[in-house]
Parts: C-alpha cells; structure tokens; sequence
C-alpha cells in the first residue's frame, strides 16, 4: 500500500512503536483477528480475518482533510482484491474511529476496520483454496 499520495512510503507492518513526527503522515497495517469458522469445507476451512489500517497525521489545523485524504486513499487501494498467493481476496470496508494519539508529537490517528473471508487448506493453512 505505498505510494499514496498523503502517506507515500511511510507504511510500516508494526504497531509496537510509535510513529516518530519524521515518519508523519503514515500507515501503519496489522491483523487484529483470524476467526476460523464452523462452515469448514472438506479440505478447506473458512476464516473470517480483521486487518486495521492506521493512519497518523500530525496534528495542525488541516488534520480533519488530512485524515479525511488518508482515509479516501486507503479505501480506494482496498476496493480492489488483493492477490494473495495467487488468489484474489475482496476486503469490507468496516468503519473507522478517529481519535488523538501520541509520537514525540501529537497526533491523528483514523482507524480503520476491514475483513476478509477466505479459506485455506486444512493440512496447509498457510495455503489458500
């Protein structure tokens, strides 16, 4: 998900450390949940999975458009589906919570909530069927 206008390379994989005001605007992109459900098919089975995606802008008196612009980019990068493996996956869109967060600097922070349903081979879940 680089390259978008606002965040451009600042896309990090991690949520442990804080973005540094150097990094700002950015991304940061995790899964929050990998929930396997009962509607397993023979060799297969269904996972419903969470990802997040943050983005974090310093706090000035743009913020709101700032947040507003991640949020229309990001959106539009995961409107499409996304090969994984080989296998197209199609993410939901499922809101977003905008709040104050803290670097070295105040910040802004949009969380936003996306799933997937896909399923993976029983005796190899790191494979998608």
């Amino acid at each position: 998900m680089t390259g978008l206008a606002t965040t451009g390379a600042h896309v990090f994989q991690s949520r442990v450390y804080d973005v540094q005001e150097t990094e700002l605007p950015a991304l940061l992109v995790y899964t929050t949940a990998d929930d396997v459900s009962d509607q397993s098919l023979g060799a297969l089975i269904g996972r419903s999975v969470q990802c997040v995606v943050e983005g974090h802008a310093k706090v000035a008196a743009n913020l709101d458009d700032t947040l507003d612009a991640i949020s229309l980019e990001v959106e539009k990068a995961l409107g499409v589906a996304l090969s994984v493996g080989g296998t197209n996956i199609l993410l939901a869109y499922d809101g977003a919570n905008i709040a104050l967060g803290e670097t070295d600097k105040p910040v802004g922070v949009i969380t936003m909530r996306f799933s997937a349903l896909l399923y993976t081979q029983r005796t190899t879940p790191e494979t998608i069927g």
